[in-house]
């Protein structure tokens, strides 16, 4: 295992990460009204016992920026999505 390079590599060093990108985009996909129906589990049950705190959540929500910049979506857009990614906050981070 390679060392962790940013503020939550760490919580994903033993993740499915296939499967974890692919429930992202479910989750992402339904709350922004598509098609999709996510599969995973709920935010709470899912992310107990890791020890998130807000710098952690927060950093996530950056990396996200950076990716949807990359690929040049619309600011708007990008609004939307963290109004979505908010409200999981207060199930996600524990500490």
């Amino acid at each position: 295992m390679s060392r962790p390079t940013t503020a939550i590599n760490r919580f994903f060093a033993n993740a499915n990460i296939g499967r974890l990108k692919a429930r992202l985009v479910e989750q992402i996909c339904q709350g922004t009204g598509g098609p999709c129906t996510y599969r995973g589990g709920d935010m709470r049950s899912v992310h107990a016992g890791m020890g998130i705190q807000s710098k952690h959540f927060n950093a996530l929500v950056e990396d996200l920026g950076k990716s949807l910049n990359k690929f040049k979506v619309p600011a708007r857009e990008q609004r939307e999505l963290v109004a979505i990614l908010g409200p999981m906050k207060k199930d996600i981070v524990t500490r």
